[in-house]
């Protein structure tokens, strides 16, 4: 999957949620995306995209801090904060 249709598919499943914000592009290189979509309660979902490594992960912020989050680098890891 390309950036352009991860970005594509992240801001797309954040338009048809009732409760996702608009995405925001946080960062962007030739091989690398961060997206943040916000959510109706104040808290956010950071996303992270590595076309090259085929490497995604989230992270859900409440009140600044991470408090869930999920990888595929190996295996898809939880890690509850």
């Amino acid at each position: 999957m390309t950036l352009e249709e991860f970005q594509h598919e992240v801001i797309s499943c954040a338009l048809d949620s009732p409760i996702c914000g608009i995405s925001i592009v946080r960062q962007i290189s030739p091989t690398f995306i961060n997206l943040r979509v916000p959510l109706t309660l104040g808290n956010f979902v950071d996303i992270f995209y590595n076309e090259e490594a085929g490497a995604t992960a989230f992270a859900l912020i409440e009140k600044g801090k991470r408090i869930f989050g999920a990888d595929n680098n190996w295996r898809m890891a939880y890690s509850p904060f």
